[in-house]
């Protein structure tokens, strides 16, 4: 779970820190790196260009493109992918839904509808 005390709750969970740390919200989720990642350690972003500049890992943003989509949809539909949705909102409570994702506490996607 992101938020206060990340790097005390994972070192509890693996005292001797992890081999790969995958970073799923950037900033302050990041700081504790260093202290959590082990010798010879890997990092992964797709938040936060730190993981490549930082700590020597790697910062991936992803292009979707038509034949991309495409297969993810033929997966949904296939039943093979979930898209886990946290909350929709209408697009007149756009500053709500903002407000939802900046707590970083939010499990799933936070959907737009106009």
């Amino acid at each position: 779970t992101y938020g206060d005390g990340l790097t005390e709750r994972a070192l509890t969970a693996s005292p001797t820190g992890f081999d790969v740390i995958l970073d799923f919200a950037g900033g302050a989720s990041l700081d504790g790196t260093r202290d959590l990642l082990r010798d010879g350690g890997r990092v992964a972003s797709i938040a936060d260009r730190r993981a490549a500049s930082d700590f020597g890992g790697q910062y991936i943003w992803v292009r979707p493109d038509t034949a991309g989509l495409a297969e993810l949809a033929q997966l949904i539909d296939a039943g093979k992918l979930r898209v886990e949705v946290a909350e929709v909102f209408d697009l007149a409570d756009a500053a709500d839904a903002y407000r939802a994702l900046e707590t970083g506490h939010v499990r799933g996607k936070i959907v737009v509808r106009v």
